[in-house]
């Protein structure tokens, strides 16, 4: 799992990550709640990535994608015709050093509701931490800060 932790503007991110002891971390994820989010993110990562929608509908999968035209009723029986799949995304990392290469591929697909709520905005346009955790136990595996936005 990764958690995206956005300074208020005018606060440094250094600050931030000088704040994030065990303690404080346990009460900011606490404190999360569930929501639809639409995040923009910048890459700070060597990868490489691809929406498959149009790919995939030139391959004659169409009906998946159009809003009522296909049947997930095997994924959701009350609600499989109120699906559709909105977005599909390839995406690899390569990270090569001296001790080795490291690379991983996963695909994402994103599916969307008939009449679904509108998603709260999260534009990560300044400087920001992350931090990955292991799912289950919330274990902090790894916490960075990314202090350049690439134009």
């Amino acid at each position: 799992t990764m958690s995206v932790v956005l300074p208020r503007t005018g606060k440094s991110v250094e600050a931030v990550a000088a704040s994030l002891q065990p303690a404080s971390w346990s009460a900011v994820t606490a404190g999360l709640r569930e929501a639809q989010v639409d995040l923009h993110l910048p890459r700070f990562k060597l990868e490489w990535q691809r929406m498959l929608n149009d790919d995939l509908k030139a391959l004659g999968m169409r009906d998946a994608f159009a809003r009522g035209g296909a049947d997930f009723t095997r994924m959701s029986t009350s609600r499989g015709r109120e699906l559709y799949i909105d977005v599909v995304k390839q995406k690899t990392y390569v990270d090569v050093n001296e001790e080795g290469t490291e690379a991983a591929a996963v695909t994402n697909v994103g599916i969307g509701l008939v009449s679904a709520p509108v998603p709260v905005i999260f534009r990560v346009d300044r400087p920001f931490i992350f931090v990955i955790r292991e799912r289950l136990s919330g274990t902090v595996v790894f916490m960075g800060k990314i202090v350049k936005i690439p134009a």
